[in-house]
């Protein structure tokens, strides 16, 4: 039973990795190095954008360039998955340079 239920979860586990290793390839490879850094804007996604329209929602960044904002059209449902691994990421990267002179410091646009 707990061989059946590890398996499971492997497997879940597995299949959004897939996902997420999915999203960054494509991000990645369709992206310019301007439209990479771009996307860490999508960490500042607020929680009140979550029921907006995909006109709303994608008009609301001022840093996508053409190809992401046609994305963020297309799959606003995966905007708000960009969003929360953004957000992830830059606070692991700042635990992890605490004590550092770099430690991930985000530009706040406005």
């Amino acid at each position: 039973m707990l061989h059946q239920a590890m398996v499971i979860l492997h497997s879940s586990t597995s299949r959004h990795s897939s996902l997420l290793s999915a999203i960054l390839m494509l991000l990645i490879s369709c992206c310019t190095q301007r439209a990479i850094g771009s996307w860490w804007l999508l960490s500042r996604l607020p929680i009140s954008s979550v029921h907006a329209s995909p006109h709303m929602l994608c008009g609301s960044f001022t840093g996508l360039v053409k190809q992401q904002r046609q994305f963020c059209m297309k799959y606003p449902e995966i905007i708000q998955i960009i969003s929360q691994g953004a957000q992830t990421g830059i606070r692991e990267c700042q635990s992890q340079f605490e004590y550092h002179r770099w430690n991930c410091s985000t530009v706040t646009t406005g």
